[in-house]
């Protein structure tokens, strides 16, 4: 099995509402709640795109689910993580493998970067952070 997009989130609105944007777009989603189950979900459906909030409540800390996760996605996929409040975090995250770290994702940004699934799993397009940051 594969998918376009895994999104591993505790907050269920916010997983739920990224997940059916997605999926409005035509993108074959999965999601999760959890970093243990998300790590696993990311081995087996081998995504071309991963959002992982870093706030993990459910034991697993961001940082290590970010490792992971990257680990079992493999190398292609673009995972970009939420969460990193300070410099010090997402110099963390991205040393852990994501491809990006940030504080906010606007959901339309990120969705009309990923495009369709063809472009997602070329690697065609990329995103800065300028273009995912919500406006504050």
């Amino acid at each position: 099995m594969t998918v376009d997009l895994l999104v591993v989130d505790a907050d269920l609105k916010r997983r739920r509402g990224l997940g059916e944007l997605a999926r409005r777009r035509g993108l074959r989603v999965c999601e999760s709640d959890a970093a243990v189950e998300g790590v696993l979900l990311a081995r087996e459906a081998k995504p071309a795109w991963v959002i992982l909030d870093l706030k993990q409540p459910h034991g697993m800390e961001g940082h290590l689910a970010t490792a992971l996760i990257r680990r079992a996605a493999g190398p292609r996929a673009k995972l970009l993580v939420v969460g990193a409040r300070d410099d010090a975090s997402r110099q963390r995250a991205l040393a852990a493998g994501a491809d990006g770290a940030f504080d906010q994702l606007d959901p339309e940004a990120l969705l009309n970067s990923i495009a369709s699934p063809i472009d997602a799993l070329a690697g065609a397009r990329r995103i800065s952070p300028s273009d995912l940051m919500r406006e504050r």
